[in-house]
C-alpha cells in the first residue's frame, strides 16, 4: 500500500514559543504515539529541513545520559558534535487527524558493546501545523 502525504500545501511554522521537549528513555515506547500507525518514508522532497537547524543548540544541550539505559558510562561526558544534524534522515511519520510527528535518525551514539548500534532519534510533533513537541530518544539494535 502506498501512502502519500502532501506537506507542501501546509505552512508549518519553524519556531514556537511553547515547544515542549520530551525525552524518552532508550528503547521505550513513546506515550504520545501509542496506538498510531507508523508510515515508513524517506521522501523529504516536500519537507523543509532548514527548520531543524533552529533547534540544533536545544538538542545539543540535552543530557543524553539521562535517557540512556545501557551505555550510561559511555554517555557520561558525551556531547553531540556540532555537525550531528548534517546527515539526518527521515525514517517516517505518525499521523492522526491534524497531528503529525516526523521521526529523523541522526548520528550513531557511543555504545557499551561492539555488537550494539545506537542512534539518536528526533521527532518533531505538529498539531494544526504548529510545532508543539520535540521528542528525543535513543533506538538501536544488536548485530549478530
Amino acid at each position: 500500500m502506498l501512502i502519500l502525504i502532501f506537506i507542501s500545501s501546509c505552512a508549518f511554522q519553524s519556531r514556537s514559543d511553547n515547544v515542549e521537549i520530551v525525552k524518552v528513555k532508550e528503547m521505550e515506547s513513546i506515550k504520545e504515539l501509542e496506538g498510531i500507525s507508523f508510515v515508513k518514508s524517506s521522501d523529504t522532497n516536500s519537507l523543509d529541513l532548514k527548520y531543524l537547524k533552529n533547534f540544533k543548540n536545544i538538542i545539543r544541550n540535552i543530557n543524553l545520559q539521562e535517557i540512556s539505559k545501557w551505555a550510561i558510562n559511555e554517555m557520561k561526558n558525551y556531547k553531540l558534535p556540532e555537525n550531528f544534524i548534517d546527515n539526518i534522515s527521515l525514517e517516517g511519520f505518525y499521523k492522526k487527524e491534524k497531528d503529525i510527528t516526523y521521526f529523523f535518525k541522526s548520528i550513531e551514539l557511543p555504545t557499551h558493546s561492539p555488537l550494539v548500534k545506537r542512534f539518536l532519534y528526533i521527532g518533531f510533533n505538529y498539531k494544526d501545523s504548529k510545532l508543539k513537541k520535540i521528542i528525543i530518544t535513543i533506538q538501536g539494535y544488536a548485530e549478530e
